[in-house]
């Protein structure tokens, strides 16, 4: 009974471990420092890429990437999806272009427009879902280093709710 015991004790053990390392993922993928407890973030860095927001012929809103000589910048939060539950998925995106060769910004308000802030809710939310451009908040990108930069944003809409409203982070080009 004790060896039993033992060996279920030592193999408990063993896959707690195992669980820590498949936690802290992709070293490849950068995990951003302020999130909701109730979910995953990720910053990610699309090189020669823009954003346009597009309308359906029932006027919802969509997003297209397309190819250009600007640098894009994809928050992602997508919240835990509850056990059990239909159409639980939830996501929020926020999209920031910006010219290469001006990465360090520093814009309020109406000057956000400089950076084409898109912001997109994606879950099963009648009437509330989709993507809106971002006219209120501040955007401040500041260089740390050799192409290493902090990202500061903090933004409202007020077409939809929202979760984030506040980004805070570090990136590489």
């Amino acid at each position: 009974m004790k060896t039993l015991f033992l060996t279920f004790l030592f193999a408990s053990i063993l896959s707690c471990a195992n669980k820590q390392n498949k936690l802290m993922g992709n070293k490849d993928e950068k995990t951003v420092s302020i999130c909701p407890e109730d979910g995953q973030c990720k910053l990610t860095v699309l090189k020669n890429k823009s954003i346009k927001i597009k309308e359906d012929e029932f006027g919802a809103t969509y997003s297209q990437i397309t190819d250009s000589n600007n640098i894009l910048i994809e928050f992602e939060y997508k919240r835990n999806e509850i056990q059990n539950t239909a159409d639980s998925s939830y996501k929020e995106l926020v999209y920031i272009e910006l010219n290469p060769s001006n990465l360090e910004v520093n814009y309020s308000d109406a000057d956000l427009k400089k950076a084409n802030i898109t912001y997109g809710r994606l879950c099963f939310c009648r009437g509330q879902t989709g993507y809106y451009n971002i006219l209120s908040g501040n955007l401040k990108i500041k260089k740390t280093g050799d192409k290493h930069y902090r990202l500061e944003l903090n933004f409202k809409t007020s077409e939809v709710p929202q979760i984030i409203s506040y980004i805070k982070d570090d990136f590489s080009i």
